[in-house]
């Protein structure tokens, strides 16, 4: 079993690669959704949206 602090490293390391990897395969998706509308476009058939949130608290 790997520890939190290992896993961490590995994905710093691997997720460029990965990245890189299927950016020249070009199946990394195309669109950077910013609002509700935009979702709606890029997927018409959609109808029920859920998100799924954690509160934490801010030390300020």
């Amino acid at each position: 079993m790997l520890d939190r602090t290992r896993v961490c490293r590995w994905v710093k390391i691997l997720l460029p690669v990965l990245e890189m990897t299927l950016g020249r395969e070009c199946v990394l998706p195309a669109r950077q959704i910013r609002s509700a509308e935009e979702f709606f476009r890029a997927f018409p058939g959609v109808k029920d949206v859920f998100i799924d949130g954690t509160e934490r608290p801010v030390h300020a």
